[in-house]
């Protein structure tokens, strides 16, 4: 890893290690099991759908279940601007 990357990498895993992380994942039943794996690892997990996406602004960690759903390209597309936006705001 370069100096970036390898910053960016323990960021994430000191945030995981804090349970810091909370990791957007589809709302259908079927994965259920997501949340439980994830819980397994101390990190948080929320629902969210796949116009939203979820922010950690203090530990600068950004995500959106996007193709994660069977969903419309426009639905994904709308969940992606709005992380876009706000990672060129926080950045």
């Amino acid at each position: 890893f370069g100096d970036m990357e390898g910053e960016m990498l323990q960021r994430y895993l000191d945030a995981v290690k804090n349970n810091l992380i909370v990791f957007a994942a589809p709302v259908e039943s079927e994965m259920a099991n997501s949340a439980a794996e994830i819980a397994k690892t101390g990190a948080l997990h929320e629902v969210c759908s796949v116009t939203e996406y979820i922010s950690d602004r203090e530990h600068r960690i950004l995500t959106t279940p996007a193709y994660m759903f069977e969903a419309q390209p426009h639905e994904v597309f709308t969940g992606i601007a709005k992380m876009i936006r706000e990672f060129v705001e926080i950045a």
